[in-house]
């Protein structure tokens, strides 16, 4: 029983058994296992299951980004860099210095990093082919975490002391901020 209303498996003499669940979600599924000679034995257990994955590029920051060209961008918080790696080689390719306390780098469609720099009130972006760093100021102790682009390559940067999201323009200008 696959825990998800469809009806139980018949019994097989087969040691495995295959189910594709509609939906997302965490179902109560439950074995029973028969042996030749009679006694059997069930369990129950819990099966998370996820959606999908998403065709494309995802569009929402982590401290670890995989861009074009094989790029791989990681936030090293407790040095105030992001280290660039080749991941088919998994040469380093270069390291960059950004503002204190970076926590989160996201990819603009342009292929720029953009780097939230929660310590410095800040965001870098980064130069995917030369590596050149620029860092622009955001409001002062606003904390600024994550960070996602929309559809026209604006930046949304949640500003974690404020309570508050930034829109970023393509250029990295405040556009304006919502509550």
């Amino acid at each position: 029983d696959f825990g998800d209303g469809t009806a139980p498996t018949a019994f097989s003499t087969t040691a495995t058994a295959a189910h594709v669940y509609a939906n997302a979600g965490v179902y109560n599924a439950s074995l029973t296992v028969t042996a030749a000679d009679g006694p059997g034995s069930s369990t129950q257990f819990f099966q998370g299951v996820s959606s999908p994955s998403v065709a494309g590029t995802a569009k929402s920051s982590t401290s670890v980004a995989q861009g074009p060209n094989n790029r791989l961008w990681v936030v090293n918080i407790d040095n105030n860099t992001v280290s660039v790696f080749n991941s088919a080689t998994r040469a380093k390719l270069q390291e960059v210095a950004v503002g204190s306390a970076p926590r989160s780098v996201a990819l603009a469609s342009n292929g720029t990093a953009w780097v939230t720099n929660k310590g410095s009130a800040s965001f870098t972006v980064i130069n995917p082919t030369t590596f050149a760093a620029t860092t622009f100021a955001l409001p002062r102790a606003s904390a600024p975490y994550g960070i996602v682009f929309d559809a026209s390559n604006n930046a949304y940067v949640a500003l974690e002391a404020t309570g508050q999201v930034a829109k970023l323009s393509p250029a990295g200008a405040v556009v304006s901020t919502v509550n």
